[in-house]
């Protein structure tokens, strides 16, 4: 049984996608860690900060902190992606404008009459 699927496993081709992914582009994917990561601890900073000054107890202000970070995190990592995808999108159609400009400035081809150039 065991080999039947290591043999179909080793004849399955690899898949390979064409799908534009921010986890997949080096800048974006960087991008997104670093604004989830200061988004989190600027949403627990605040949050501990604005509770503690308004007179709840240690215990109440930590788990209100750590839930304001959660949220910023979220809201954070939602953001970047769509700022990203839009980035992304707008990096191939620059990317296929410039491509479509290249095809059309190439030069002729010279004419080939009976298999001899002119």
């Amino acid at each position: 049984m065991a080999d039947k699927k290591k043999a179909a496993t080793e004849e399955a081709e690899p898949v390979t996608t064409d799908v534009l992914r921010v986890a997949g582009h080096p800048r974006a994917a960087g991008s997104v860690r670093t604004i989830k990561g200061w988004a989190g601890l600027a949403g627990f900073v605040v949050t501990f900060w604005l509770s503690w000054n308004a007179g709840s107890p240690f215990y109440w202000t930590s788990l209100r902190a750590v839930v304001g970070g959660i949220v910023c995190y979220l809201v954070a990592w939602a953001c970047a992606l769509t700022v990203w995808r839009n980035i992304l999108l707008a990096e191939v159609e620059a990317a296929r404008v410039k491509k479509l400009e290249e095809i059309e400035n190439e030069p002729d081809p010279p004419a080939v009459a009976d298999g001899v150039a002119a």
